[in-house]
């Protein structure tokens, strides 16, 4: 069995008393430790594996059966020939905080996007989370391989109905991705493998919009006056685009999600201090992480 690796950016953080909610699953798709192996990115300053922010997807994975652990190997086919799926959270050459001018440029060299390339489309599979800007310089060149162009702004919405609101205040940006608006789209990540485990609606927090060409590999599709503001003020038109797409890529499969907080959540800051979690009520992104993997471990169907 080939191995899944994950790229992306995000946060995803359990509730305070919740581990417990990612640590149990009423049926996992897979015995304790029987699934597929995910190398998860620990070479481009990606989040830590072990922190909180994504000690939550991990326990979840695994709650699923999966074989998750952290990596720092070089991407070479010998080394990423062992796993199954590869997840990379938002990879950067260097430390945004300190040396942002070195972060915003390619993370990937055309050499390491030429082996990820091979390597998916004999079978690999590919989870890519990314994010606002300056993802879109960073992480273009591999995102494009398969066809799919990043754009390096921040996503948002001026429909109100398709913003989400809670009972303190807006999020400031966050996009609501629903059966009732039509921006959650039809595909079997979004159906799952019965009705238990659909998906009415899932949340971002900002991000940045993703543009495929084809429509039907859209997951989570920008509303009709949707938009994206440059790092330079400039907006652009995000309509027809996404938040998250998932494309076969030869004998592989790789989904791109453009905000980690669809995986995760985000903090509100000083008026609500501390994380506000999607987990584990509504909305589905928890179910939505966990179909997302099942598409790329073959247990769902292709488009």
């Amino acid at each position: 069995m080939k191995g899944i690796i994950v790229i992306g950016l995000g946060l995803l953080v359990p509730a305070a008393g919740s581990w417990q909610t990612a640590n149990t699953l009423a049926r996992p798709a897979y015995a304790s430790g029987a699934g597929p192996r995910v190398l998860y990115d620990t070479a481009h300053w990606n989040p830590s594996l072990d922190d909180g922010r994504y000690r939550a997807v991990a326990d979840l994975l695994r709650a699923d059966g999966y074989r998750i652990e952290g990596g720092a190997i070089p991407f070479e086919m010998a080394a990423l020939g062992g796993y199954d799926i590869l997840l990379s959270v938002t990879p950067y050459a260097a430390d945004r905080a300190s040396n942002p001018a070195e972060a915003a440029r390619p993370v990937f060299s055309d050499a390491q996007c030429d082996t990820l390339e091979a390597w998916v489309r004999k079978g690999g599979k590919l989870l890519f989370v990314v994010g606002h800007q300056p993802s879109g310089i960073a992480h273009a060149n591999l995102a494009a391989r398969f066809g799919i162009e990043l754009r390096n702004g921040s996503a948002m919405d001026a429909t109100p109905a398709n913003n989400w609101v809670d009972g303190h205040a807006s999020c400031g940006g966050c996009l609501k991705f629903t059966r009732e608006n039509g921006l959650l789209r039809l595909h079997p990540i979004t159906e799952g493998r019965d009705a238990e485990e659909r998906v009415m609606s899932v949340i971002s927090a900002v991000g940045q919009s993703i543009a495929v060409r084809n429509p039907r590999d859209i997951l989570l599709a920008m509303g009709p006056d949707s938009y994206d503001v440059l790092p330079d003020k400039r907006r652009l038109p995000a309509k027809g685009r996404a938040q998250a797409v998932a494309v076969s890529a030869g004998a592989g499969r790789v989904v791109v999600i453009g905000d980690g907080s669809i995986l995760s959540g985000f903090t509100y800051g000083a008026e609500n201090p501390g994380f506000r979690r999607w987990w584990p009520k509504d909305p589905d992104n928890r179910q939505f992480t966990l179909n997302v993997m099942h598409w790329l471990s073959g247990l769902l169907p292709g488009p």
